[in-house]
């Protein structure tokens, strides 16, 4: 498939060189623990994305360069191919800069990492930039990268673009390829963009997951009016004014450009709280790094390590996978819910820009 063809993003017709060459720049006076290794230049391919330079968070497979996930005891083999996700980046045309620093394993949106130090946040010197995809965001908001390309399982690109000033989109799971990327949770785990800006994550999210994005928004593919539903009993409660206010007035937008928006119970979301969702990471994570490492006496940062032990308190001694009543709500969850909705996370109160 093609993708449309890119306006107003900031890499068309640059002088790639140069730019290469003045992120390096800023890395070394700026961008200290904001990668864990940095790539050679490589002459890009041609396509939407020629001329653009993307950091890559050190979960993806990368080919000729390790994948450690912001750790130290796994396994520095360099990887003999690239991940789906970067080979499609790749070959768009996009160049690749180094893998950037993260929470350890992916496992907290704080970006705090105690082995590649802790970036700095490019606007609030002196405070975290939020994580998992810490390096990421700080990479774009420095200046060094036009995108990063990351994974977020509860907010590990949106929290970091929101503490950045920046655009971070976690796409639906299926629609991007997590092949040759290191997990955190199998189920949650979802593979994005952070940019600066929603269009240009839109762009990235199209390559990305090989889309075409219709024209038309207002109908479906057989001319009936497409439906935003909007659950009246999740996700709605205890909202910061900022947050409803520009949920409200992007609902508004949307049914100016034809969409019909109904609000209503969806019963699914009740069997969906019943799952212990936030246990899912430890006994996920637990589960794929156990097998092939010693975890309770491997070198990982302490609060990583705390977390991924709590699979103990509820991990079945006979078996690596989570329990059957676990396993068989989420499959009712599954295939009960055809319907996608989000909302708005502000940075700043005027400017909803972080999309979930």
């Amino acid at each position: 498939m093609t993708q449309s063809k890119p306006s107003n993003v900031a890499w068309q017709g640059r002088d790639l060189i140069a730019e290469w060459k003045r992120s390096l720049g800023i890395i070394e006076t700026k961008g200290q623990s904001v990668f864990t290794e940095l790539f050679d230049y490589v002459e890009p391919q041609q396509g939407v994305l020629n001329g653009s330079i993307i950091s890559i968070k050190d979960l993806f497979q990368v080919q000729g360069y390790k994948t450690q996930a912001g750790s130290i005891f796994l396994d520095n083999t360099p990887a003999e191919q690239d991940a789906v996700a970067v080979s499609q980046l790749r070959k768009a045309g996009a160049s690749f800069v180094g893998h950037t620093n993260m929470t350890e394993l992916a496992y907290s949106g704080l970006g705090l990492n105690p082995h590649y130090g802790t970036p700095d946040n490019p606007i609030q010197a002196g405070r975290i930039t939020g994580g998992s995809t810490s390096g990421g965001a700080a990479s774009v908001a420095l200046g060094v990268a036009d995108a990063a390309l990351g994974t977020d399982t509860g907010g590990s690109l949106r929290i970091p673009a929101a503490f950045c000033g920046l655009t971070g989109f976690k796409p639906s799971q299926h629609s991007v390829s997590r092949e040759g990327c290191l997990p955190l949770s199998d189920s949650l785990d979802s593979v994005g963009p952070m940019a600066k800006t929603v269009e240009e994550c839109e762009l990235l999210w199209q390559v990305l997951s090989a889309t075409t994005t219709p024209a038309d928004f207002s109908r479906s593919a057989d001319s009936s009016p497409l439906k935003l539903v909007v659950p009246s009993n999740f996700g709605m409660n205890d909202l910061d004014a900022p947050v409803e206010k520009g949920f409200a007035e992007k609902l508004s937008q949307l049914e100016a450009a034809g969409m019909a928006i109904e609000r209503r119970f969806i019963d699914a979301l009740e069997t969906y709280k019943t799952l212990p969702v936030w246990q899912f990471s430890a006994f996920e994570c637990q589960a794929f790094y156990g097998q092939d490492y010693d975890l309770e006496n491997a070198d990982i940062d302490p609060r990583v390590a705390s977390r991924i032990a709590r699979a103990k308190t509820f991990m079945p001694k006979t078996s690596s996978k989570r329990s059957w009543r676990e396993r068989l709500l989420l499959n009712e969850w599954q295939k009960k819910s055809r319907i996608r909705f989000s909302y708005c996370q502000p940075w700043r109160s005027s400017r909803p820009n972080c999309l979930i």
